[in-house]
């Protein structure tokens, strides 16, 4: 329960702070379960969100808040993928993203969250997802260089994504 709370916490702060709501009070609520995979909806915009924390973390001691990883579907078929790295992330050097052999690059944004810097990156990260069925795995860096990979697991990613193309309330 209290690790839902946080997840939930951490999408409205993520989207608050991405100038996403409009004004006056916003609620996000739990949709659906997909093995790691959480499905949310934004009640005011109908934006659904999947979301997942790592399986498994590796990294630097210091203190580190939660980290996640989060699909946003915008329309039609298409998702926006970014992370939350639990820590101020070097923005030089970024997050990289790897599924399979591909490595993605996300274009840092404040100093907690990154984000694909186009929808062809978003295309090509799922569809190496779909066909590689094997997880991502995130390295990122915080601002003393001190490392962190964090790993998500592949399990009901393709049933969220299906749930959330089909369900007409997420427009």
């Amino acid at each position: 329960m209290k690790k839902n709370f946080l997840i939930i916490l951490l999408i409205l702060i993520s989207t608050f702070s991405c100038n996403t709501f409009a004004a006056g009070k916003h609620h996000t609520k739990f949709i659906k379960h997909f093995g790691s995979w959480r499905v949310f909806e934004k009640d005011k915009t109908k934006e659904c969100v999947i979301v997942s924390e790592p399986l498994n973390s590796r990294g630097f001691p210091g203190f580190r808040d939660i980290p996640y990883v989060m699909f946003t579907f915008i329309k039609g078929n298409q998702f926006t993928f970014s992370n939350y790295s639990g820590f101020i992330i070097n923005k030089q050097k970024g997050i990289q993203v790897f599924v399979g052999e591909k490595q993605f690059l996300l274009k840092p944004y404040r100093d907690f969250f990154a984000f694909t810097y186009d929808s062809n990156d978003d295309i090509e990260l799922i569809n190496a997802l779909l066909k590689n069925r094997e997880g991502i795995r995130i390295r990122s860096f915080n601002k003393d260089l001190e490392v962190a990979n964090d790993y998500y697991e592949f399990k009901g990613l393709d049933n969220a994504f299906e749930f959330v193309k089909n369900n007409h309330n997420c427009r």
